[in-house]
């Protein structure tokens, strides 16, 4: 990424995985940030869910040691830094421990104006760097990817441009992208903010952690600009949002193109899933327990948990909002045939004690779960889960119910169960598993896994055995995986050799290759 004098008020981060080049991080002339990487550019770009990895005060002199949480295989970390609160100009370097101090990357600030800059910093296989300063404010840094080599790939293809004014999204359209192309080079300029703006630019099938990270910050009176580059995802279409109205204009300045093969276009739910647009809801405070066989509830907005010991019950079109801890799940189900359809579940409250729905017997159709620690969790037979959202879970470093240590956060828990459909739905942003069978309570059987997008999680499909014997009649069939594990990247589905998984058809998100079983 380039910085003229004033670009230093823009910060970018990245999700996907895509290719990059040297040139996004080489300063151009008369620049005040600089990256230092050795002039070495990367031949490919891992992201992962940006996470932070450093968030402390600074002042001259400061010297602080910190794991970047990239894997041992990375030789190169991105970290998006955001320095705010300055009341001392001056220079933040990191480098990687065992790497030489020439190749440092540094972001310079000026006193009172926040500075934000992606760098790529060279790290051993221990993964971990120094952070000093010789400004006064505070720091924040981001891991947001990371590298194995030093080839850079092409870059081609027409340009587009985008000039909007006074605008809190808008859309840009790449129709002029080559085929192959995987992600586009940007230059972002922004002006005329009233107030303190932050921006992300994302593809249209990126997903909610891409939406909700700040690529740009635009601050009152002044012009900024920033060169980054963005993953496109399979999509021809950019959206720039801004949190509050501010001029912008955005130039493609071209395309990384990958290795030539076809990237697969993943099974995308219809639509937003959640509650449909133009539904008013009724309030409702307070938990609900439904008793009566047959109960349906449409349109509703509940401010409570949601508990279900009925047949035939019935959700729709309505919003489920928890209010305080609900280990037992923002939504119990513990009755027959319940349907959940264009419904959304998540935790006002986030905290490391609630989970999306738990229980046995239901169908989710359409639904949106997130800002919760587990989305799913099943407990006995006959679940389906279809065209539905699972993401955002709640994840903790030192989770208080695991000891101190991380978050054991799942899109779907299986702890017993036959007869599971898991079908056309998103599932991604966990830190355990995206979907984790473990026979803790009884054993698991005839389980499908159909037509998903699958990304996150240590690995994103974990089974275990526990005492109950081998896990029976597991089906893994045209899936897409993302390649962005918090743990073991490349990992997608994980099993042990007494019980083998049958996989058909599954392949790779960013290159369309086939998904292979690893031993576990």
């Amino acid at each position: 990424m380039s910085h003229r004098h004033f670009w230093q008020r823009l910060t970018v981060t990245a999700v996907g995985v895509f290719a990059t080049t040297a040139a996004l991080m080489t300063p151009t002339a008369g620049a005040t940030a600089a990256t230092a990487a050795s002039g070495a550019a990367t031949k490919s770009f891992t992201s992962v869910k940006a996470r932070t990895v450093v968030s402390t005060a600074v002042k001259p002199g400061t010297k602080k040691t910190f794991s970047t949480k990239a894997p041992k295989s990375a030789r190169g970390v991105y970290l998006a830094v955001y320095v705010k609160a300055t009341t001392k100009g001056g220079t933040i370097r990191v480098r990687g421990v065992g790497r030489k101090a020439a190749s440092r990357a540094k972001v310079t600030v000026k006193r009172q104006s926040p500075a934000a800059r992606t760098i790529l910093v060279p790290v051993a296989s221990n993964g971990r760097a120094v952070l000093t300063s010789s400004a006064r404010g505070r720091v924040q840094a981001r891991i947001v990817g990371y590298s194995r080599t030093s080839a850079a790939p092409k870059v081609r293809g027409a340009k587009a441009s985008k000039t909007v004014r006074g605008a809190r999204a808008t859309s840009v359209s790449l129709a002029s992208a080559p085929a192959g192309a995987t992600a586009a080079v940007v230059t972002m300029k922004t002006w005329g903010a009233k107030k303190a703006a932050r921006l992300s630019l994302c593809s249209t099938r990126d997903t909610a952690s891409c939406r909700s990270t700040v690529r740009a910050v635009a601050t009152k009176g002044r012009t900024s600009a920033t060169k980054t580059i963005v993953p496109l995802l399979g999509s021809r279409k950019l959206t720039l949002r801004s949190s509050t109205p501010v001029s912008a204009k955005v130039n493609v300045q071209g395309y990384v193109i990958g290795s030539g093969t076809t990237r697969t276009t993943p099974t995308t739910p219809p639509g937003k899933p959640g509650v449909p647009a133009g539904v008013t809801l009724r309030k409702i405070y307070g938990d609900q327990t439904i008793t009566k066989n047959g109960t349906v509830l449409d349109g509703v907005e509940i401010f409570g948990r949601v508990s279900i010991k009925a047949a035939n019950v019935t959700i729709k079109n309505s919003r489920i909002r928890g209010q305080k801890p609900a280990g037992n799940g923002i939504v119990s189900a513990k009755g027959s045939n319940t349907l959940i359809k264009d419904v959304e579940i998540f935790s006002d409250l986030r905290n490391p004690d609630s989970n999306g729905i738990m229980g046995y017997g239901f169908t989710l159709n359409r639904v949106q779960i997130r800002d919760v620690v587990d989305s799913v969790h099943v407990t006995g037979d006959n679940v389906r889960i279809k065209d539905s959202w699972l993401h955002s879970n709640t994840h903790y470093e030192q989770d208080p119910n695991w000891g101190g240590k991380p978050s054991h956060d799942d899109n779907i828990q299986i702890v017993k169960g036959n007869n599971i459909v898991i079908e056309g739905t998103h599932l991604e942003d966990s830190h355990s598993a995206a979907v984790m069978m473990v026979q803790d309570q009884g054993p698991i059987s005839n389980v499908t896994l159909r037509g998903n997008t699958i990304g996150g999680g240590a690995c994103s499909v974990n089974m275990a055995v526990k005492g109950y014997g081998p896990l029976k009649n597991i089906l893994v069939t045209t899936n897409t995986f993302k390649r962005n594990q918090t743990k073991h990247l490349g990992c997608a589905v994980i099993a042990p050799a007494a019980s083998v998984p049958t996989l058909v058809s599954n392949v790779w998100y960013h290159d369309g290759s086939s998904v292979k079983l690893s031993r576990g």
